[in-house]
């Protein structure tokens, strides 16, 4: 959470006044890889330590909107046996039928419980969980139960992402993640290696953008080639080459990416840093549109920068790894593999505190 102190500080009076009795919404807006999850899962753990319960997911596509889903659990824990919130599983029942009990029922069971609903990856929600939540939270406004919705930049125009950005423009607090500054980045470096960086550390921290999950992977990488060490405290990095294991890293990387995006990056990186956006092009099957709407999302997630008519790689060694190695060949087809609602995605412990916990 280095650099992150302002944040940290608004999410914090914002859960004091969910534990005070009052409602809120917060949409954390950021590029790939910037610590959204990350700031989920410390925001949670905060709500937990000033008793309050807290629900997390990630947005997928399901059989019921997701915040309903959410929702329901939460009933199920705050008035369990309750025949109302039984009646909520009843299969086939309406969408929006469900949307309004749901939220009948969260009223009285928020003044008992105040409660934190954490919501991941909601650039991926479909239209009914978008119109859940553009009804949900306007309507829980004077319940105590703060939402948490965090987001990639999308492309505007689906009803979902125009559901979000309602929120986001007339409820929510807007919080917009951005790279760490210098200061930040060492401080992210000695937090994530337990000791501090050297200019050698520094200088692959710069290779890495300062994105923190980049860091994370290509740290994580050295660590296990043996080639990061540890002497008096200070952190060393002895190569300037890529380790194997910064392959695999990208490789994890770009597979939480569509299909499209990942051809993209795979074809991109046969072509160096920077390149003509009309070279990849050439390099992929298909219609030019559909090369052109992924060269955008590239650059709205923060993994390519347009200047002109040239890209470039926001982090370099993402670039190096996918010139230098062996990468896949672009794919040609996959079907997409959403990720289950449940918990909030798996990653290092949360550092990093919002003040002290309050009793409610």
């Amino acid at each position: 959470m280095a650099g992150r102190e302002r944040e940290l500080s608004s999410l914090g009076e914002l859960l004091d006044a969910t534990v005070r009795g009052s409602g809120g919404c917060v949409v954390v807006d950021g590029p790939f890889g910037i610590g959204k999850t990350h700031l989920l899962k410390v925001t949670g753990l905060e709500a937990a330590a000033r008793g309050l319960t807290v629900v997390a997911g990630r947005a997928s596509v399901t059989d019921q909107p997701v915040p309903v889903h959410l929702l329901v659990n939460f009933l199920r824990h705050a008035m369990p046996g309750e025949a109302a919130v039984e009646q909520l599983a009843v299969p086939g029942a309406n969408p929006f039928w469900l949307i309004d009990r749901v939220g009948d029922l969260v009223e009285v069971a928020a003044r008992r419980r105040p409660l934190v609903v954490a919501l991941d990856d909601a650039q991926r929600i479909d239209d009914v969980s978008a119109l859940a939540l553009r009804g949900l939270v306007p309507r829980l406004a004077s319940s105590p139960v703060l939402w948490l919705l965090a987001r990639r930049p999308v492309a505007a125009g689906s009803i979902a992402q125009h559901a979000v950005d309602w929120l986001a423009e007339h409820v929510a607090v807007r919080v917009r993640l951005r790279e760490p500054g210098e200061e930040a980045v060492a401080d992210l470096c000695a937090g994530l290696l337990g000791a501090r960086p050297d200019a050698s550390v520094l200088r692959w921290a710069a290779r890495c953008g300062g994105n923190p999950k980049v860091m994370e992977n290509v740290f994580s990488a050295f660590i296990k080639a043996g080639q990061m060490i540890i002497v008096d405290g200070a952190a060393s990095v002895v190569s300037d080459g890529l380790p194997d294991g910064v392959l695999t890293a990208v490789h994890g990387l770009l597979e939480e990416m569509p299909p499209p995006l990942r051809r993209l990056l795979a074809a991109a990186g046969r072509l160096g840093h920077t390149f003509p956006a009309d070279r990849v092009t050439g390099l992929l099957d298909g219609p030019a549109a559909d090369v052109s709407a992924a060269i955008d999302e590239a650059v709205r997630v923060g993994l390519l920068r347009r200047d002109g008519a040239e890209l470039t790689f926001a982090h370099q060694v993402v670039g190096e790894a996918l010139r230098h190695a062996a990468y896949p060949r672009p794919e040609r087809a996959e079907p997409a593999t959403a990720p289950a609602v449940g918990d909030v995605a798996d990653g290092p412990a949360p550092r990093g505190r919002l003040g002290p916990p309050h009793s409610p």
